[in-house]
């Protein structure tokens, strides 16, 4: 029977999939609803559920059910694809010359961020499938970042700059000709220069943040840009970012492939950052 989102109790059990906004479901038929459950479905705004009530007999059928976990990823893809969509458009308005307002990109993140900070960096890379399309690599990089940032003992109100710093340390692409960005190498390598001016003066974006933004290409050998910075001058916001990128960029199912890369790029990203991913890949907590 159909029933208001509002009257969904725990121990409710669904007759139909719970279908996000991707049109994928968010949570499957037969599941048993949590507390956690019903948050998600009130999140992504769903009036109605089909739903019949459990029985005290049918808890005892486990065969239908789909771990939690599993239903855990569903739902977190589905954000994450929504915090694409929502991100693309915030883009639109920077092409045409719109300021950044931190209270739209707060509105993008800030719940994707809280529901994926606890993920592994495995985790993150089955959720974001190794896009490259700008907006989607852009979202996925700023989860992998907030990851590392809690790996590192980062306090939440840091975090979560980190992660906006992430997400918008290509926000200065909208400021490139997309027709002649693609064979002009000067003239891309000149983004994270726009990206700090759009945020410059943008009060609630720290500014270790706004320094994560603007060097979030360089490496450490000094062979990055826009300043070739060195090890001594980039901020740790930025090695985050470089870290994040390099394994997103890179990620593959054959983990040896992906350890031997980073060792190779020990010269260029942050040797104690690389390591935190290298230990999870290799299995160590």
């Amino acid at each position: 029977m159909e029933i208001a989102t509002k009257r969904l109790t725990p121990g409710m059990k669904l007759d139909q999939d719970v279908i996000g906004k991707s049109g994928k479901p968010i949570i499957a038929k037969h599941t048993e609803l949590t507390e956690m459950h019903i948050e998600f479905i009130e999140k992504f705004l769903i009036e109605t559920v089909s739903v019949t009530p459990l029985f005290k007999s049918e808890k005892e059928n486990t065969d239908v059910a789909i771990p939690i976990q599993k239903q855990r990823s569903q739902l977190l893809a589905d954000e994450y694809e929504t915090a694409v969509m929502e991100y693309k458009k915030l883009f639109a308005t920077w092409e045409n010359s719109m300021p950044v307002e931190m209270y739209s990109v707060r509105k993008i993140c800030i719940s994707l961020f809280e529901h994926a900070i606890d993920y592994s960096f495995e985790a993150i890379m089955h959720v974001t499938k190794n896009h490259e399309n700008l907006f989607y690599k852009s979202v996925a990089i700023s989860l992998l970042s907030i990851v590392l940032a809690k790996k590192l003992k980062y306090q939440k109100k840091d975090w979560l700059q980190i992660g906006f710093a992430a997400l918008l340390s290509d926000c200065g692409m909208a400021k490139l000709n997309a027709s002649t960005v693609t064979n002009n190498i000067k003239e891309m390598e000149l983004h994270p220069i726009y990206s700090y001016k759009m945020v410059e003066n943008v009060p609630t974006l720290t500014k270790q943040a706004k320094m994560g933004i603007l060097q979030h290409h360089e490496f450490l050998d000094g062979s990055g840009y826009p300043a070739k910075s060195d090890e001594s001058k980039i901020h740790p916001y930025a090695r985050m970012i470089a870290v994040s990128e390099f394994f997103y960029h890179h990620y593959s199912d054959d983990k040896s492939k992906i350890i031997q890369l980073m060792r190779e790029a020990s010269g260029k990203l942050d040797r104690t950052m690389t390591n935190i991913l290298l230990n999870e890949l290799h299995g160590v907590s």
